[in-house]
Parts: structure tokens; sequence; C-alpha cells
């Protein structure tokens, strides 16, 4: 038992180390970094896959009105109730599978569309009520305030509906797990 222990006080000296005794320029100092920026860029890549295969499978559910028979009136009641999804949310995930999911032979598939795979979902939310001609405009590398201000200057109104999703994906990687943890904490 006191090896575990030790392991995890190695572990929390590693994580948290005092910062007078990091020599910041240590060539083990910018492996540690390296390290950990890589590790933040690989879960970024899996909050990017949670989004789509979220919002694939309640745009099925929704498509299917897979929600009737558990007792819901929409989607939107069964995504609030189910995972603490808000309206709003929901209809973001919806509206993307719709705008920018992949079709083959007119048949959707379970990925976005190869012309859309490199953006972002807070990206994709903005995008969702925007013609094709405007969104041949707009680049994933284009950060989200840059792309509020050139669909503001494109359609000549505000993306309100759109932009506090964005907002919210942007803020907050999982946005579905987090209104998930206040619905829990709420019940609780």
């Amino acid at each position: 038992m006191s090896t575990n222990k030790a392991k995890v006080n190695k572990t929390m000296e590693v994580m948290n180390p005092p910062a007078d005794s990091v020599d910041i320029y240590s060539a083990e100092f910018i492996t540690e970094i390296k390290k950990h920026s890589a590790s933040i860029r690989n879960e970024l890549k899996k909050v990017e896959g949670a989004f789509n295969k979220i919002a694939f499978n309640l745009y099925w559910i929704y498509k299917n009105e897979g929600f009737k028979p558990l007792g819901y009136k929409n989607v939107y009641d069964f995504a609030k109730v189910e995972f603490g999804i808000a309206k709003g949310t929901c209809n973001g995930f919806i509206n993307v599978v719709e705008k920018f999911g992949k079709r083959i032979d007119g048949k959707l598939t379970e990925e976005i569309d190869d012309n859309f795979k490199d953006f972002k979902s807070s990206q994709l939310l903005l995008m969702t009520n925007l013609s094709d001609v405007d969104l041949q405009i707009l680049s994933a590398d284009m950060s989200v305030r840059d792309m509020k201000k050139k669909i503001k200057e494109l359609t000549g109104k505000e993306t309100e509906a759109t932009e506090k999703e964005a907002e919210q994906a942007e803020a907050t990687p999982e946005p579905v797990d987090v209104e998930a943890v206040e619905v829990n904490r709420q019940t609780l």
C-alpha cells in the first residue's frame, strides 16, 4: 500500500513541480512541455470525434422518431432528460448533420463531408445557416471570432442563434458532458 502512495506523490511532484525548482530552459522540462502539449492535442481530437458521434446519433433518433417509443414528444425533450443537452445545443447538433453530413448516392453517412472535415465543431455550428456561396469564403484556419465577423459582413446580421451554441462549444470542449454534470448535480 505504501508503494502506491509513493507513486501518487511522485506523480503529483511531476505534475505540480515547485516553481523555484524548475529550470524552464532545461531539456527535460521542454520534453515535459511537449509531452503534455501532445496529450492536449490528442484529447482535442477525441472531443471533435465525440461531437460528431453525438450529432449523428441524435440526428438518427430525430429522423427516426426514436424518442417516441420512450415516451418523449420530441427529440429536444429526449436529449434534455436523457443527457442534459439543452434544446439549442441539440438543434445545433442536428443542423450540423443536416448541413455538413457526408452523403453518398443521396444517403447520409455518419461522417462530416470531406469539404468540412477540417472545421471544428464550434465553427460548423456558426456556419449552419450560410449559403453554399458564403461557405466558400470561410476556412478551417479562421478563429471563431473571425468567422463571426465575416458572417456578419456576409449576411448583414449577427449570428445570434448559432453564436451562443458556438461559444458554448468553444468554451467547453464537450458541452454535453458539462450539461449532464449540471443536471446530475441538481438532482442529487
